[in-house]
């Protein structure tokens, strides 16, 4: 069976080799037709911090609600994070990322457990 911190651990090392990409590529490269490497890391932190703050809030027993309605959420966090340099976008999803390990990974006795496999 896994645990919480065997399945962070893995995503940690997802998202270093994804910051090791951002870091190599140019920020305005295409990656899609229509998003650039940059659309993708504020993606990325945008849902980062969304969770981050989810998961908090309910520890905190308060409730949370999203930013935006669920059709038109992923543009609205693109381009609310579009003007906050790399380097910063990069030092928030870190933030966002202890956030939920502090969260998920600390506090596990207050998640469903994990079933995998059969």
């Amino acid at each position: 069976m896994s645990t919480y911190k065997d399945i962070f651990s893995v995503l940690t090392t997802v998202l270093n080799n994804f910051i090791y990409e951002v870091r190599s590529k140019k920020s305005s490269s295409m990656v899609t037709s229509e998003w650039t490497v940059k659309d993708i890391l504020c993606h990325i932190v945008f849902w980062h911090e969304i969770y981050a703050k989810n998961y908090q809030s309910q520890l905190d027993n308060t409730f949370f609600e999203l930013p935006d309605n669920i059709s038109t959420i992923n543009v609205r966090g693109v381009e609310t994070l579009k003007g906050v340099s790399t380097k910063s976008l990069i030092k928030r999803l870190l933030v966002a990322h202890n956030s939920l390990f502090s969260s998920i990974v600390e506090h596990n006795e207050l998640w469903t457990p994990i079933v995998t496999g059969k």
